[in-house]
């Protein structure tokens, strides 16, 4: 790549659909930036 000897990776194989999701936002949600266990248990 570019000129240099690199790995170039490949990815092979089967998948299937488990499920669809629907990502909601609360405007009055706390955490809107996400959190860790020391924010909730701390």
């Amino acid at each position: 790549i570019g000129g240099r000897p690199a790995v170039v990776p490949e990815i092979s194989g089967t998948s299937w659909i488990h499920g669809l999701n629907t990502i909601v936002l609360d405007h009055d949600d706390p955490f809107t930036e996400g959190f860790t266990v020391g924010d909730t248990w701390a």
